[in-house]
Protein backbone atom coordinates (compact mmCIF):
# COMPACT_ATOMS: atom_id res chain seq x y z
CA UNK A 1 0.00 0.00 0.00
CA UNK A 2 2.67 2.34 0.90
CA UNK A 3 4.72 1.40 -2.65
CA UNK A 4 1.07 2.53 -4.50
CA UNK A 5 1.12 5.85 -2.83
CA UNK A 6 4.98 6.40 -3.53
CA UNK A 7 4.07 5.84 -7.31
CA UNK A 8 1.25 8.50 -7.29
CA UNK A 9 4.04 10.74 -5.04
CA UNK A 10 7.48 10.27 -5.17
CA UNK A 11 7.86 8.85 -8.39
CA UNK A 12 5.65 11.64 -9.84
CA UNK A 13 7.89 14.45 -8.26
CA UNK A 14 5.70 15.34 -5.67
CA UNK A 15 6.95 15.51 -2.02
CA UNK A 16 4.43 13.06 0.25
CA UNK A 17 5.55 15.77 3.37
CA UNK A 18 3.93 18.55 1.68
CA UNK A 19 0.70 16.99 1.57
CA UNK A 20 -1.88 15.66 3.49
CA UNK A 21 -3.50 11.77 2.91
CA UNK A 22 -6.99 11.85 2.64
CA UNK A 23 -8.35 8.12 3.67
CA UNK A 24 -11.39 7.10 2.24
CA UNK A 25 -13.19 3.76 1.61
CA UNK A 26 -14.19 1.14 4.69
CA UNK A 27 -10.79 -0.05 5.34
CA UNK A 28 -8.84 3.26 4.70
CA UNK A 29 -8.98 5.20 7.55
CA UNK A 30 -7.63 1.85 9.40
CA UNK A 31 -4.42 1.72 8.20
CA UNK A 32 -3.99 5.84 6.89
CA UNK A 33 -1.82 7.06 10.01
CA UNK A 34 0.77 3.69 9.56
CA UNK A 35 0.64 4.74 5.57
CA UNK A 36 1.39 8.04 6.56
CA UNK A 37 4.30 7.64 9.55
CA UNK A 38 5.97 5.15 6.85
CA UNK A 39 5.81 7.91 4.44
CA UNK A 40 6.38 11.00 6.76
CA UNK A 41 3.36 12.43 5.56
CA UNK A 42 2.08 14.56 8.79
CA UNK A 43 -1.51 15.14 8.97
CA UNK A 44 -4.28 12.63 7.50
CA UNK A 45 -8.08 13.81 7.06
CA UNK A 46 -10.94 11.16 6.99
CA UNK A 47 -13.99 12.74 5.27
CA UNK A 48 -17.82 12.41 6.29
CA UNK A 49 -18.97 8.60 5.02
CA UNK A 50 -15.44 7.43 3.88
CA UNK A 51 -17.02 4.39 3.27
CA UNK A 52 -19.78 5.54 0.41
CA UNK A 53 -16.90 8.23 -0.80
CA UNK A 54 -16.72 6.41 -4.53
CA UNK A 55 -20.73 6.01 -4.50
CA UNK A 56 -20.98 9.86 -3.69
CA UNK A 57 -17.90 10.37 -6.55
CA UNK A 58 -19.81 8.24 -9.04
CA UNK A 59 -23.33 10.32 -8.62
CA UNK A 60 -21.05 13.67 -8.39
CA UNK A 61 -18.59 13.75 -10.88
CA UNK A 62 -18.39 15.48 -13.76
CA UNK A 63 -18.80 13.77 -17.10
CA UNK A 64 -15.54 13.56 -18.83
CA UNK A 65 -14.20 11.79 -21.86
CA UNK A 66 -10.65 11.75 -23.55
CA UNK A 67 -9.27 12.12 -26.73
CA UNK A 68 -6.04 11.35 -28.51
CA UNK A 69 -4.70 11.23 -31.84
CA UNK A 70 -0.91 9.79 -32.31
CA UNK A 71 1.22 11.75 -34.34
CA UNK A 72 5.22 11.28 -34.50
CA UNK A 73 7.47 14.44 -35.54
CA UNK A 74 10.05 16.21 -33.57
CA UNK A 75 8.64 19.25 -32.36
CA UNK A 76 10.52 21.80 -34.68
CA UNK A 77 9.51 19.93 -37.55
CA UNK A 78 4.98 19.94 -37.67
CA UNK A 79 3.50 22.47 -39.26
CA UNK A 80 1.96 24.54 -36.54
CA UNK A 81 -1.55 24.81 -38.79
CA UNK A 82 -1.73 20.87 -38.98
CA UNK A 83 -1.20 20.51 -35.90
CA UNK A 84 -4.19 23.28 -35.08
CA UNK A 85 -6.05 21.48 -37.46
CA UNK A 86 -6.42 18.24 -36.12
CA UNK A 87 -6.98 20.02 -32.38
CA UNK A 88 -9.76 21.54 -34.18
CA UNK A 89 -11.00 17.99 -35.45
CA UNK A 90 -10.75 16.43 -32.07
CA UNK A 91 -12.74 19.70 -30.81
CA UNK A 92 -15.33 19.49 -32.43
CA UNK A 93 -16.14 15.76 -31.89
CA UNK A 94 -15.65 17.10 -28.40
CA UNK A 95 -18.10 19.17 -28.82
CA UNK A 96 -21.02 17.10 -30.80
CA UNK A 97 -20.91 14.87 -27.92
CA UNK A 98 -21.61 17.22 -25.35
CA UNK A 99 -24.42 18.25 -26.87
CA UNK A 100 -25.66 15.09 -27.54
CA UNK A 101 -24.93 14.64 -23.38
CA UNK A 102 -27.59 17.74 -22.97
CA UNK A 103 -24.24 19.59 -21.28
CA UNK A 104 -25.19 23.57 -22.40
CA UNK A 105 -22.26 25.57 -23.58
CA UNK A 106 -21.30 27.15 -20.00
CA UNK A 107 -20.85 23.81 -18.65
CA UNK A 108 -18.41 22.69 -20.95
CA UNK A 109 -14.65 22.98 -21.03
CA UNK A 110 -11.73 21.60 -23.40
CA UNK A 111 -8.29 20.97 -22.32
CA UNK A 112 -5.83 20.52 -24.61
CA UNK A 113 -2.46 18.26 -23.64
CA UNK A 114 0.80 16.39 -25.32
CA UNK A 115 2.73 13.51 -24.95
CA UNK A 116 6.44 14.35 -25.28
CA UNK A 117 9.93 12.80 -24.84
CA UNK A 118 13.59 13.19 -25.53
CA UNK A 119 13.90 11.29 -28.89
CA UNK A 120 15.72 8.23 -27.61
CA UNK A 121 13.31 7.60 -24.88
CA UNK A 122 10.56 5.06 -24.73
CA UNK A 123 7.96 6.96 -22.68
CA UNK A 124 6.31 10.35 -22.51
CA UNK A 125 5.30 12.92 -20.32
CA UNK A 126 1.93 14.49 -20.58
CA UNK A 127 2.65 17.97 -20.56
CA UNK A 128 -1.02 20.53 -21.20
CA UNK A 129 -0.92 22.54 -24.23
CA UNK A 130 -1.88 25.90 -24.66
CA UNK A 131 -5.42 27.27 -25.68
CA UNK A 132 -5.52 29.21 -28.97
CA UNK A 133 -4.21 29.32 -32.07
CA UNK A 134 -1.31 26.29 -32.62
CA UNK A 135 1.74 28.32 -33.42
CA UNK A 136 5.58 27.80 -33.74
CA UNK A 137 5.99 29.72 -30.30
CA UNK A 138 3.02 27.57 -28.87
CA UNK A 139 5.33 24.63 -29.80
CA UNK A 140 8.24 26.22 -28.50
CA UNK A 141 6.47 26.56 -24.94
CA UNK A 142 5.46 23.41 -24.93
CA UNK A 143 9.15 22.05 -25.67
CA UNK A 144 10.47 23.99 -22.55
CA UNK A 145 7.18 22.94 -20.23
CA UNK A 146 8.67 19.02 -20.74
CA UNK A 147 11.84 20.26 -20.30
CA UNK A 148 10.78 21.66 -17.04
CA UNK A 149 8.68 18.61 -16.08
CA UNK A 150 11.08 16.24 -17.08
CA UNK A 151 13.61 17.75 -14.25
CA UNK A 152 10.61 18.06 -11.72
CA UNK A 153 9.91 14.20 -12.45
CA UNK A 154 13.34 12.63 -12.86
CA UNK A 155 15.69 15.16 -10.93
CA UNK A 156 17.20 16.43 -15.07
CA UNK A 157 16.32 18.29 -18.16
CA UNK A 158 17.88 18.37 -21.11
CA UNK A 159 17.32 21.40 -23.29
CA UNK A 160 19.84 20.65 -26.04
CA UNK A 161 18.18 17.49 -26.20
CA UNK A 162 15.70 17.39 -29.20
CA UNK A 163 11.93 16.85 -28.07
CA UNK A 164 9.58 14.60 -29.78
CA UNK A 165 5.73 15.08 -30.00
CA UNK A 166 3.79 11.16 -29.88
CA UNK A 167 0.44 12.13 -29.47
CA UNK A 168 -2.13 14.82 -29.30
CA UNK A 169 -4.78 14.73 -25.98
CA UNK A 170 -7.78 16.59 -25.66
CA UNK A 171 -10.29 16.15 -22.76
CA UNK A 172 -14.01 17.25 -23.18
CA UNK A 173 -15.53 17.71 -19.38
CA UNK A 174 -19.56 18.30 -19.00
CA UNK A 175 -19.54 20.27 -15.48
CA UNK A 176 -22.81 18.89 -13.74
CA UNK A 177 -24.35 20.93 -11.19
CA UNK A 178 -22.86 20.42 -7.65
CA UNK A 179 -24.53 19.56 -4.77
CA UNK A 180 -23.90 20.17 -0.58
CA UNK A 181 -23.30 16.85 1.54
CA UNK A 182 -24.27 18.77 5.09
CA UNK A 183 -23.75 16.49 8.11
CA UNK A 184 -26.21 15.56 10.30
CA UNK A 185 -25.87 14.09 13.79
CA UNK A 186 -28.07 10.70 15.14
CA UNK A 187 -28.04 13.30 18.12
CA UNK A 188 -29.20 16.38 16.91
CA UNK A 189 -32.13 17.70 19.34
CA UNK A 190 -31.47 15.19 21.76
CA UNK A 191 -32.14 15.69 25.42
CA UNK A 192 -28.25 15.83 26.96
CA UNK A 193 -28.98 13.26 29.58
CA UNK A 194 -29.97 11.11 26.76
CA UNK A 195 -27.24 11.60 24.48
CA UNK A 196 -24.72 10.53 27.40
CA UNK A 197 -26.47 6.96 28.14
CA UNK A 198 -26.50 6.45 24.30
CA UNK A 199 -30.49 5.94 24.32
CA UNK A 200 -32.71 6.48 21.50
CA UNK A 201 -35.86 8.09 21.77
CA UNK A 202 -37.46 5.60 19.82
CA UNK A 203 -35.81 2.66 22.17
CA UNK A 204 -35.69 4.38 25.38
CA UNK A 205 -34.62 1.77 28.01
CA UNK A 206 -32.46 -0.01 25.47
CA UNK A 207 -28.74 0.61 25.18
CA UNK A 208 -27.82 1.51 22.10
CA UNK A 209 -24.36 0.19 21.72
CA UNK A 210 -26.85 -3.28 21.00
CA UNK A 211 -28.28 -1.40 17.96
CA UNK A 212 -25.89 0.32 15.47
CA UNK A 213 -27.27 3.36 13.96
CA UNK A 214 -29.60 4.17 16.49
CA UNK A 215 -28.71 6.87 19.00
CA UNK A 216 -25.41 7.11 19.83
CA UNK A 217 -22.97 4.72 21.62
CA UNK A 218 -21.10 5.76 24.81
CA UNK A 219 -17.27 4.83 24.49
CA UNK A 220 -15.90 2.12 25.86
CA UNK A 221 -12.72 0.62 26.35
CA UNK A 222 -11.07 -2.83 24.91
CA UNK A 223 -8.08 -4.03 24.82
CA UNK A 224 -6.34 -3.55 20.93
CA UNK A 225 -2.79 -4.29 20.08
CA UNK A 226 -0.61 -2.03 18.07
CA UNK A 227 3.32 -2.21 17.59
CA UNK A 228 4.09 0.73 19.66
CA UNK A 229 2.48 -0.89 22.87
CA UNK A 230 1.20 -4.13 22.03
CA UNK A 231 -1.95 -5.18 23.55
CA UNK A 232 -3.27 -1.62 25.24
CA UNK A 233 -6.25 -0.49 26.84
CA UNK A 234 -7.94 1.43 24.12
CA UNK A 235 -10.70 3.69 24.20
CA UNK A 236 -13.30 3.51 21.28
CA UNK A 237 -15.78 6.09 19.96
CA UNK A 238 -18.79 6.33 18.23
CA UNK A 239 -18.29 9.24 15.47
CA UNK A 240 -22.04 10.17 15.30
CA UNK A 241 -21.47 11.16 19.12
CA UNK A 242 -18.02 13.16 18.70
CA UNK A 243 -18.64 17.06 18.44
CA UNK A 244 -16.50 19.41 16.47
CA UNK A 245 -13.19 20.97 18.54
CA UNK A 246 -13.23 17.43 20.41
CA UNK A 247 -9.89 15.76 20.27
CA UNK A 248 -8.95 12.39 20.88
CA UNK A 249 -5.56 11.24 21.90
CA UNK A 250 -4.44 7.95 20.72
CA UNK A 251 -4.33 5.11 21.24
CA UNK A 252 -8.07 5.16 20.57
CA UNK A 253 -10.87 3.75 17.73
CA UNK A 254 -13.52 5.78 15.81
CA UNK A 255 -16.28 3.30 14.78
CA UNK A 256 -19.02 4.39 11.92
CA UNK A 257 -21.40 2.27 10.27
CA UNK A 258 -19.24 2.21 7.02
CA UNK A 259 -15.99 2.73 8.57
CA UNK A 260 -13.17 2.28 11.26
CA UNK A 261 -10.72 4.98 12.25
CA UNK A 262 -7.59 4.07 13.94
CA UNK A 263 -5.78 6.48 15.61
CA UNK A 264 -2.58 5.10 16.95
CA UNK A 265 -0.12 5.61 19.56
CA UNK A 266 1.33 9.68 19.29
CA UNK A 267 -1.33 10.67 16.61
CA UNK A 268 -4.23 12.70 17.91
CA UNK A 269 -8.05 13.07 15.78
CA UNK A 270 -9.16 16.47 15.63
CA UNK A 271 -12.99 16.64 15.16
CA UNK A 272 -13.06 19.29 12.04
CA UNK A 273 -16.16 21.32 10.65
CA UNK A 274 -17.93 19.74 8.39
CA UNK A 275 -17.97 15.95 9.89
CA UNK A 276 -14.31 15.93 8.72
CA UNK A 277 -11.66 14.22 10.90
CA UNK A 278 -8.15 15.24 10.98
CA UNK A 279 -5.21 13.09 12.47
CA UNK A 280 -1.86 14.73 13.25
CA UNK A 281 1.17 13.17 14.81
CA UNK A 282 1.52 14.77 18.10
Amino acid sequence: MAEALRIVSIECGHDPREFALIAFGGAGPVHAAALATELEIPEVVVPPAPGAFSALGLVATDLKRDYSHTLYADLTAPEPSGVGALLAEMEAAASEMLTAAGIPLERRALTRAADVRYRRQAYELTVPLADGAITRASLDALAAAFHEKHRQTYGHANPAEPVQLVNIRLTAIGRLPTFTLTPKSLTAGLDPAIQAFGISPANEGVDARDKPGHGVKAPRIRDVWFAETGFTACTVHWRDGLRVGDSLAGPAIVEAMDSTIVVPPGWIAMIAAGGYIRLRRR
